[in-house]
């Protein structure tokens, strides 16, 4: 089920992380159409939590965060850029639930100074904050940039992003 086109990727739903269009993403790859594939959730749809805590936090803190599912290579196939730190990597198995991202509007918000290495706390979850994403829209261009969080749990992936190649769009669709 392909739910959106633009900006030369593929958006793509299943409705299990088993089932996110493997196939046709492979198809795709395999061609050379594709220039990065990438699983998380929805970019405009997604989670918020303010019960969280973070290292640093002063008594009556309180931040509301947007949460993102992303894979390792989420960043890349949407061509997101990094303030600090590093984003999620493949051969780190601590990346898979035990790490996060923030974005610069939660670093703001949360009074923090030198955030990568402190820990962030999420339901329950500590996690090791590894890298500072750059703000964007992750709404609408009229509303303010608001606080944001990465995770890499695949359990809850049921999104594929294809960066296809430009001079390939319409093949890849076809």
């Amino acid at each position: 089920l392909i739910i959106s086109v633009s900006s030369g990727v593929i958006v793509t739903r299943g409705r299990s992380e088993n089932e996110l269009g493997e196939d046709f993403a492979i198809q795709i790859f395999s061609s050379a159409k594709a220039l990065w594939i990438a699983s998380g959730a929805l970019l405009l749809l997604g989670f918020e939590t303010g019960h969280n805590t973070w290292e640093g936090q002063r008594p009556g803190d309180r931040v509301n965060v947007q949460i993102r599912c992303a894979d390792a290579d989420y960043m890349n196939t949407l061509k997101m850029t990094l303030k600090s730190g590093r984003f999620f990597q493949h051969h780190r198995q601590e990346d898979q639930g035990g790490t996060c991202v923030l974005n610069e509007a939660a670093i703001r918000t949360m009074g923090m100074d030198d955030p990568v290495g402190k820990w962030f706390e999420l339901g329950g979850t500590r996690m090791r904050i590894i890298g500072v994403m750059n703000d964007f829209h992750h709404h609408s261009m009229h509303t303010a940039i608001e606080p944001l969080i990465f995770v890499n749990m695949p359990q809850w992936s049921r999104v594929m992003y294809i960066r296809i190649h430009p001079s390939m769009r319409e093949e890849a669709l076809a």
